[in-house]
């Protein structure tokens, strides 16, 4: 997949996810990506369907991109800095002065995805009455 700043970009997976990501895996088989789509490549695109349910369900009306603002405001509540949520963002920082001096450390990038995700488990707790089932097998 290309990127919008045509930048290589890895993320590491939070260690509260990875459970969550193995029982994904089983419905998918091994398909090479954790969400398959339909597109020649086999990727998800915006997932508009599993989104519509969930605003039909919720009345919540919402974009895959404010799910990106939630993650950098989460980010920024787990007390990271700016140049790490750019990072996590994959946004260029070489139009900041300090940005371009500093390489960023994978160990230090694997702590801020574990924060963000420690952060929103510490302030989440599951709801079994407001859970969405946005499977369409199970909805069809």
């Amino acid at each position: 997949m290309e990127t919008k700043n045509h930048s290589n970009f890895t993320t590491y997976i939070p260690t509260q996810l990875k459970p969550y990501l193995r029982s994904l895996q089983e419905l998918t088989g091994d398909n090479n990506f954790v969400f398959p789509g339909d597109n020649a490549e086999g990727a998800m695109a915006i997932p508009r369907w599993p989104l519509d349910q969930i605003t039909l369900k919720t009345g919540i009306e919402f974009s895959s991109h404010d799910l990106r603002r939630t993650f950098a405001t989460i980010a920024e509540a787990s007390l990271l800095p700016e140049t790490i949520i750019k990072r996590l963002l994959n946004y260029t920082t070489d139009n900041c002065v300090t940005g371009s001096y500093i390489r960023t450390e994978s160990n230090t990038m694997k702590q801020a995805i574990d924060r963000i995700a420690g952060f929103i488990q510490y302030h989440v707790s599951p709801d079994i009455e407001n859970l969405v089932n946005i499977n369409k097998s199970a909805t069809h």
